[in-house]
């Protein structure tokens, strides 16, 4: 089975007419999903970019590059298309997945790592033509990325910058697992952290899931295995589970547990420490510290997570109170800091707890 691209050259008018192309997040996610639906589901770009929108309930204003996405995002807008998405634990997982029929949703810093044979018209256009007349012919991007293996066609990269309608460019490029362990290492730490797992329950599947048993179910089980036949449902469903594992998790840590994890985040400050012994210069040494730190952690994806509730309570409570946010006194200005503090709590007992899959320390 062929890869096939969706191309954000496509989604909106500011891409067709401005050539401005800030889609990619949810473009590769439209072919990530349809991938793993064994095209039972055939997703546009432009309705991956109406399902981020749902799932992040931000839209993008037209005319201006606006529209970038965390993999956070991308897991969100990957469960309004009816699929699974979770993050890689390790490169083994990540291949192990697509091997079993998954896609991968690989962020990359494009071209680095790109082999020769896997780049698309357009990319080639702007590095041999604007970026050298902007004296920058080794400029890179940020950008998002589609990766499937086939048993008979191998494995598969497709970038939504390549044009769909074009037949030399409707299916991703055939590259080889180590072009993708080179493609996914094109940003700094560890490869699988770049990538994201979507999966999706077919609806074969789906019914035979939700046949009789021997023994009649009580009457709400009854019903939530009708319902799951529908992609809605499913989605609702998926994010109950997550919530209620979530809150499972957190509801076990005790005060003794939580003093465990707190020595050993001290413990990776102390590695990190050490990780500079060698380094030489004042400067080099805070660099090589916090490298060590973004390696084996996921404190990025922490720090961006706490930023947000942070930022989203800290509104909210001062629209709620009535607070004029452009001229807030001593006492408001406490009231709301205080507030999204306490959000941001929650994101660092997640990133202290080990059990955490989202961004917990790693118990190795």
């Amino acid at each position: 089975m062929r890869l096939r691209v969706k191309s954000q050259l496509y989604t909106d008018q500011e891409a067709i007419k401005q050539g401005i192309l800030d889609d990619c997040g949810p473009s590769a996610i439209a072919c990530a999903v349809s991938w793993a639906s064994k095209y039972e589901l055939d997703i546009t770009a432009a309705q991956g970019v109406a399902a981020k929108a749902k799932a992040t309930k931000r839209v993008e204003k037209q005319g201006v590059s606006d529209n970038g996405s965390s993999l956070a995002d991308l897991i969100k807008t990957a469960k309004v298309l009816g699929a699974s998405a979770r993050y890689a634990t390790s490169w083994k997982d990540a291949i192990d997945s697509a091997k079993s029929g998954a896609a991968l949703g690989v962020w990359v810093q494009a071209p680095i790592g790109y082999p020769k044979n896997a780049r698309s018209k357009w990319h080639l256009r702007w590095e041999r033509w604007w970026w050298v007349k902007q004296k920058q012919p080794t400029r890179t991007y940020g950008h998002m990325t589609t990766a499937a293996y086939d048993d008979a066609d191998g494995w598969q990269w497709a970038d939504p910058t390549q044009d769909e309608r074009d037949s030399k460019e409707q299916f991703g490029f055939k590259i080889t697992e180590a072009d993708l362990l080179a493609i996914a290492k094109g940003k700094p730490g560890a490869a699988h952290k770049h990538i994201i797992i979507i999966t999706y329950k077919t609806r074969a599947r789906v019914e035979a899931a939700a046949a009789p048993a021997m023994a009649p179910a009580p009457k709400r089980e009854a019903q939530l295995l009708a319902a799951s036949t529908t992609a809605t449902t499913r989605v609702a469903l998926d994010e109950q589970m997550d919530a209620r594992a979530e809150a499972k998790t957190e509801a076990k840590l005790t005060p003794a547990q939580v003093e465990e994890l707190v020595r050993d985040a001290f413990g990776i400050v102390i590695n990190a420490a050490k990780a500079t012994e060698k380094v030489g210069g004042t400067m080099n040494r805070i660099k090589a510290a916090i490298v060590y730190i973004f390696k084996t952690t996921n404190v990025d994806e922490a720090l961006l997570d706490a930023a947000r509730s942070f930022l989203l309570v800290s509104i909210s409570v001062a629209l709620g109170l009535g607070i004029p946010i452009l001229n807030i006194d001593g006492g408001d200005f406490r009231v709301i800091v205080s507030a999204g503090i306490a959000s941001a709590l929650q994101t660092i007992v997640k990133f202290l707890d080990p059990d955490q899959t989202k961004f917990g320390l790693r118990k190795n």
